[in-house]
């Protein structure tokens, strides 16, 4: 039987205290793309940023795009990691994968090849949330990790936002065996921390 996800998207109204990330301490590519994506980054206290692999493939099957940063408490062992990703135009070889230009904006073809099924569904975030986080569409899952991330975390949860024919944006929650009674609180928490600007 599939474990259910916890339904965390109600709780967008919690709000916890952030610390807004000061600009020398966040990375230069990441602020790069946090201002080409129109979005908005408040680092949660008590968080840090840490080093780690931009390139991390969870799986033979697909490939994860870049973490361009990553952030730990050090009460816990939870490593969130970010992704950024500008929504292009198809060039022929997408028209040929996708034929329909809308399917560009179709998160589907995500879920499909990177939710772990076997573990839990994915979750469609409502629309009171999507408008709080300025996002046309997004989802929470659980993901399939072959491969652990920095070889010790084997599990990971990730929130995917994605503002139509513009941007997409990932947040992946790794974590090991002993935070999988925490990782949802460690998402509610950190869930506002970013968003799409108006």
């Amino acid at each position: 039987m599939l474990k259910k996800i916890t339904p965390l998207f109600f709780l967008f109204f919690f709000c916890p205290t952030f610390s807004n990330a000061q600009k020398g301490s966040l990375d230069k590519t990441f602020k790069y793309f946090l201002e080409e994506g129109h979005l908005s980054f408040c680092q949660p206290k008590g968080y840090f940023g840490v080093d780690s692999v931009q390139n991390y493939d969870p799986s033979p099957i697909y490939l994860q795009s870049l973490l361009l940063y990553s952030i730990k408490k050090n009460k816990n062992d939870i490593i969130i990691a970010f992704s950024l990703i500008k929504v292009r135009k198809p060039n022929e070889l997408l028209k040929k994968m996708f034929p329909k230009s809308e399917e560009i904006n179709d998160l589907m073809p995500y879920l499909v090849t990177e939710a772990d099924s076997s573990v839990s569904i994915p979750i469609k975030i409502d629309d009171t949330n999507l408008k709080k986080l300025n996002a046309d569409n997004g989802y929470i899952y659980n993901m399939k990790i072959i491969y652990p991330y920095l070889e010790k975390y084997t599990y990971c949860k990730k929130l995917l936002i994605h503002k139509d024919n513009f941007y997409r944006a990932e947040v992946l929650y790794f974590y090991t065996k002993k935070e999988i009674d925490n990782v949802d609180g460690i998402i509610q928490e950190t869930s506002k921390m970013l968003q799409f600007k108006n």
